[in-house]
């Protein structure tokens, strides 16, 4: 964890909007400090947490009525475990019980699908060039374990086909990163003729922290359920993703606070929290009620957890 998010981490409060959590100080400002330890049991904090946020029932893979379930997705599939965003790191989440993924895409040259988190192949492959400049029989022939576990196996950059093919996921967050106009309307586009094909239409979230994607999936994909990435709180998150009309709010872990949770359910969003590896992080996420974490480590999360 660096420094700057071990910060944060040590800003997160627990309330329940109001100032009655047991452990919780006036101010709901993300700079005050964690409670003291000692101060409150975790159950009197999931007790709170349960109080303050009532579970939202708008998103594929919801918690059932009455109950909070923190579910686990896969980022990347495992990529703390095996070379991110390949076929063997799909596996290894699902091998952990984990029936959630994340995962990043970008068109190729000829139109397809390609499960890649950066536009350049440099830092998995170790090539010159960019994705969008490689046809996908190229794309799929490339080894893309690069700087990732060791593993002793080549693992091929795969298409989405592919995935929707191996993997039985519950869910997907598929992520596009930012794009021209047009490259936005071809990606969106794409994802649900394949989304169709498969019929995962209601498994199948797309997330993005551009608003050229977001714009281009309600105008020519509204019967795909939407996400805004929120990195940084410039903007306030939630009125963004409402005014894209997303169903589903990602957010870095340090602008998960309380009272930000509470307006995103109270807005019918579901908030799923990214990149949660630290197990004491993952609880406590866990006892403000979040929908869902996404770790690089599914195997650790489950352990720490205990459901995926």
């Amino acid at each position: 964890m660096s420094t700057g998010n071990r910060r944060a981490y040590y800003r997160i409060v627990m309330t329940d909007g109001t100032g009655n959590c047991p452990t919780a100080p006036r101010s709901q400002s993300r700079q005050a400090p964690f409670p003291p330890p000692g101060r409150a049991s975790r159950s009197e904090l999931r007790a709170c947490s349960r109080q303050a946020f009532a579970p939202s029932t708008t998103q594929s893979g919801i918690a059932p009525e009455g109950t909070i379930v923190t579910l686990i997705y896969g980022h990347r599939g495992a990529k703390g475990e095996a070379p991110e965003n390949t076929l063997v790191s799909f596996q290894r989440c699902l091998e952990h019980g984990v029936r959630h993924c994340e995962l990043d895409l970008h068109l190729s040259r000829d139109g397809e699908l390609m499960v890649i988190h950066d536009p350049t192949l440099k830092r998995t492959t170790g090539r010159r060039g960019k994705v969008s400049e490689q046809d996908a029989d190229e794309l799929a022939s490339i080894d893309a374990r690069l700087g990732g576990p060791g593993w002793v196996q080549p693992c091929p950059i795969p298409r989405l086909a592919e995935l929707f093919e191996k993997c039985n996921f519950e869910h997907w967050q598929l992520e596009v990163k930012s794009a021209s106009r047009v490259r936005a309307a071809r990606t969106v586009t794409a994802i649900q003729d394949l989304v169709e094909r498969y019929e995962l239409l209601d498994r199948v979230t797309v997330t993005s922290s551009s608003r050229e994607v977001l714009r281009a999936l309600r105008r020519l994909t509204p019967r795909l359920s939407r996400g805004l990435v929120a990195e940084y709180a410039w903007l306030d998150p939630v009125k963004v993703a409402n005014n894209h009309g997303c169903e589903l709010l990602a957010l870095n872990w340090t602008l998960c606070t309380p009272e930000r949770l509470k307006k995103a359910r109270q807005t019918g969003l579901q908030v799923s929290v990214w990149t949660v590896n630290e197990p004491a992080l993952m609880r406590r996420l866990a006892d403000f009620g979040v929908d869902s974490l996404i770790t690089d480590f599914p195997g650790l999360a489950i352990a720490t957890l205990g459901k995926g």
